[in-house]
């Protein structure tokens, strides 16, 4: 009897090991989205011009995009600079300072930049080593954040357009 039970075991444990086994190859990979396609279905539903890049570049894809239509409405997307790292553009019809505090907290003041000759306020968090664009127009804020450089962050800010 006591070799029954044993054999059973040996049986269960072996079946459950071959039917729990994870498969960790894609787990931390995040998906690509389709952002031009959520981008333009959000434009005809946001009070504001939505903008969106109209292209992105080499060894970036887009992994979250997404269009809340509440009070107040908001525009996310987000973005993989070449797997490594991040950038995100959100837009809203909050505050310059709200935004700041709802996507940036954390950043300081740091100066200001031209990109396509509008004046963006340009933010950092050394410390998360992170830098935000952020621009109210029209009373629609436009905030581009990203662990990326500056530069990229402005090559990035120059290509969004209407969606």
């Amino acid at each position: 009897m006591v070799r029954s039970i044993v054999v059973l075991l040996v049986l269960i444990v072996g079946i459950g090991a071959l039917f729990t086994r994870t498969d960790t190859s894609s787990s931390s990979v995040a998906p690509t989205v389709d952002y031009e396609a959520v981008a333009a279905t959000a434009a005809s539903l946001a009070p504001f011009e939505l903008l969106a890049p109209s292209a992105l570049p080499e060894g970036w894809r887009a992994t979250s995009a997404t269009f809340d239509k509440g009070d107040p409405p908001r525009w996310h997307l987000g973005v993989l600079a070449n797997e490594e790292e991040y950038v995100g553009l959100e837009q809203t019809t909050l505050g310059e300072e709200a935004t700041i505090d709802a996507f940036a907290g954390g950043t300081s003041a740091a100066g200001a930049t031209m990109v396509d000759g509008q004046t963006w306020n340009v933010r950092r968090d050394a410390e998360a080593g992170r830098t935000a664009l952020v621009r109210n127009s029209g009373g629609v804020t436009t905030l581009v954040i990203g662990t990326t450089s500056q530069t990229d962050l402005e090559v990035y800010a120059a290509s969004l357009t209407a969606a």
